[in-house]
Order: structure tokens, then C-alpha cells, then sequence
């Protein structure tokens, strides 16, 4: 998906505001290899009552294809700049998974780009919208997002913007789940830390089992799971892993979608902002309790191993070069805004 152009602000109305008591998902970025897999698995979740498929690319093919699934969600295509307003008003929750698919030398800044652009419009058409963000670096790009928000929406509620790292918790589950000998959906391993190899801290010690992983099994599965994360800081959409992502992202907006619909809360680990006093970081991925309002809970990081807690206080480190990367952008972004305004 190709970044696009915003010319001015957005500002939010109350006639920008299509109000709707059906439960609607946005997924911009749908046409892509990973957001293809992820239509296919809203479509049957029984949480989603509207789909609608949003990508500069054609997306009236996987449309036309998903229609004929015979599940009581309604899919609605939606293509280029020029329709992304319909595509979002209404919308109880807004995914992003676009990304570029240049291959560029500064691919974060062109999906710096493309995710500032949409969430501009999330800010004028749905700004009280769930949003779980998935396109990579997402250490970055969530403070980017969180920015636009904070920036275009007065009264603004910091606690609706996920950063899906819900990959890396299913990865932990399997892997803890092998070596345990159980079921990996009876397994929950908390993530702190960020969504990249040197951020990812898995709290295997932390499972809630009558079996315990010893040590050395401990060590030798974060060693795996930390390996296997370097896939996901892709380079280029067509060479990343795109099945397990798109299984991950989709449990994950169901999640989102199931909150808004039954008005329970669930308990689910994201990278979000969260409190810098508490946590001497300004964003960070920990289990949250979540509701239709969003964040209804952070909390906080679980108890941890010393060889957990070391390997959180090195991640620490690079999450914080991270997080200045996204917020440089933003810096830049708006000296760019205000220059065109004068």
C-alpha cells in the first residue's frame, strides 16, 4: 500500500461522524498478503457484523470472494483516497496493516507515512474507534499514531490505540506448550517489553499450570522465540511470514470486536502507552484488561525471574531508541504541517 497524501488537517465534526449501532471493522491495508488472511478470518468471526476492506489497491475482488462465505458478516469494499471516509465512519474498530511494499531504503518512514495518513482520517471520521495497529517497526509507529490522535482529537482518550504484538504471544504459547506436553490454547505466556527481537520478553515463568518449565528450558525457548521474531521485522511484505501474523492480528481485532459487542472485559497483552513513572518507559506491551472503551486496565508487568527481569532491562535500552524514532517523526511531521499552513 502506498503512503498517502494528506494536504491539511483534519478536523473532527460532529457531521464528519456517521453514528451506527452495527459493528463495524475497518481493515485498511486489506488487498496485501497479510491483510487477504485476515479478511477471511473476520468474516467468520461472529463478532463482526460489517467488514470493510479498505486499500489503495483494488480490493472489490476479495470482496466479491468473501461475499459468498455464508456467515452473517457483510463485507463492503473500499479503494483509494477518495473513499476511504466511507470506509471509516462508523467504524467500532479500525485495523492497520498496510505497509509499503517499495522496497525502499527508509521503510520506516514511508510506513511512518502511510500509518500518520490514515490515522488522520480515523481522527476525523471514527475518533472514538478501537485501533490495533500491526505495520512494522511497531515500537515506532504506535507513538505516531498516538500523536496524530493526541494532536487532531480534543478530549482525546490515549487509551484506545493497541499495537498487535500477538504473534509473539502465540509463538510463546506453542513453544511453552511443546515442551509441557498441553493443549497450546490452554497456555498464556505474558509479553512485556516491545515487538522486536531485542524488545520481546516472554514471562514464561509466568504460566499459570500445575507443570513448571525448568531454567534451562526456559532459556533455551526465549532463544527460539527471539529468533524466529526477527521475521518480523520485514523489510519487504512479500517476503514476510504472513499466515501466523494474520491468525495472530485477526484473534486479536475479534478480541477488540467481542469487548464492544458483549461489554465484558477480556485480559489480552498489546503494546501500548502506559504509565512513564511506573514503568520508566514511555510505551510498552504488557496484559491489559480490556473493554469497550479500551484500555479499562494496564496491568502492569507480571512478576518476574531474574533472568526475565535482566532481559526486560535490556530490552529497555533499544524500546526507548525506538520510541524517539517515532516521536522524531512526529516532530518533523508537524513542522511540515505548519509550513504548509502558513
Amino acid at each position: 500500500m502506498n503512503a498517502l497524501i494528506v494536504n491539511s488537517y483534519y478536523k473532527v465534526t460532529s457531521s464528519n461522524i456517521r453514528k451506527s449501532n452495527v459493528l463495524k471493522v475497518v481493515l485498511c491495508g486489506a488487498a496485501g498478503k497479510i491483510g487477504q488472511p485476515i479478511s477471511l478470518l473476520l468474516k467468520q468471526s461472529p463478532y463482526v457484523e460489517e467488514l470493510a476492506l479498505y486499500d489503495i489497491k483494488d480490493t472489490y475482488g476479495l470482496g466479491l470472494e468473501l461475499s459468498h462465505i455464508d456467515t452473517q458478516c457483510n463485507v463492503k469494499s473500499y479503494q483509494g483516497v477518495d473513499q476511504l471516509s466511507d470506509a471509516l465512519s462508523g467504524a467500532k474498530v479500525v485495523t492497520i496493516v498496510a505497509n509499503t511494499q517499495n522496497n525502499t531504503k527508509n521503510l520506516f518512514e514511508a510506513n511512518a507515512n502511510i500509518v500518520s495518513s490514515l490515522m488522520y482520517a480515523v481522527a476525523e471520521f471514527c475518533p472514538e474507534a478501537l485501533v490495533g495497529i500491526a505495520t512494522n517497526p511497531l515500537n515506532s509507529i504506535v507513538p505516531i499514531a498516538e500523536n496524530v490522535m493526541q494532536t487532531r482529537v480534543a478530549k482525546y482518550n490515549s487509551k484506545r490505540i493497541f499495537g498487535i504484538n500477538s504473534v509473539d504471544v502465540i509463538r510463546a504459547n506453542t513453544l511453552a506448550a511443546n515442551i509441557l506436553g498441553l493443549r497450546p490454547e490452554r497456555v498464556t505466556v505474558p509479553i512485556v517489553g516491545g515487538h522486536s527481537n531485542n524488545t520481546i520478553v516472554p514471562i514464561f515463568s509466568q504460566i499459570k499450570t500445575d507443570v513448571k518449565l525448568e531454567q534451562k528450558d526456559i532459556e533455551k525457548i526465549t532463544k527460539k522465540l527471539l529468533d524466529s521474531c526477527e521475521s518480523c521485522e520485514f523489510n519487504d511484505e512479500n517476503e514476510s511470514p504472513s499466515l501466523a501474523s494474520s491468525f495472530a492480528i485477526a484473534r486479536f481485532i475479534s478480541i477488540l470486536a467481542m469487548a464492544t459487542k458483549t461489554r465484558k472485559s477480556i485480559i489480552e497483552c498489546a503494546y501500548v502507552k502506559c504509565n512513564e513513572e511506573l514503568l520508566n518507559i514511555k510505551y510498552c506491551s504488557t496484559p491489559l484488561r480490556i473493554n469497550a472503551t479500551g484500555i479499562e486496565q494496564n496491568l502492569g508487568l507480571p512478576k518476574m525471574s531474574e533472568y526475565e527481569s535482566s532481559l526486560f532491562e535490556k530490552s529497555r535500552y533499544y524500546l526507548k531508541k525506538d520510541i524517539e524514532l517515532g516521536e522524531t517523526y512526529c516532530i518533523k511531521d508537524e513542522i511540515i504541517e505548519e509550513l504548509k499552513n502558513e
